[in-house]
């Protein structure tokens, strides 16, 4: 599921800014998996999806703007998360996963 998560992201992201400088694979998985940690933590700490949502868009740096688009695809998936899987290292795992996904 993350894997599938993942490449939807990345290709969202990179249709919506297609006139830009596109990042290189390191840097948008590196880019994406804050973002989800981002996402589970503010969620581990009681916050309902609309507040993190809020939260995270209004956060994003310049450079992680192109990826607004998959914010809600990740709120989506980590809202379904069962409260046992908020304990696992979700930034190395996200970026495993998207690395992986790339080759």
């Amino acid at each position: 599921m993350t894997r599938f998560l993942v490449g939807l992201i990345l290709a969202s992201a990179s249709m919506a800014t297609a006139q830009d400088a596109k990042p290189t694979m390191a840097e948008a998985c590196k880019t994406t998996a804050l973002i989800a940690e981002r996402v589970v933590d503010l969620r581990k700490e009681g916050k309902s999806r609309k507040r993190t949502e809020k939260l995270v868009t209004s956060q994003l740096s310049d450079d992680a703007q192109r990826y607004l688009p998959a914010v809600f695809l990740t709120l989506d998936w980590a809202y379904s998360l069962p409260e046992e899987a908020l304990e696992t290292d979700i930034k190395a795992e996200w970026e495993r996963q998207c690395m992986a996904a790339a080759q």
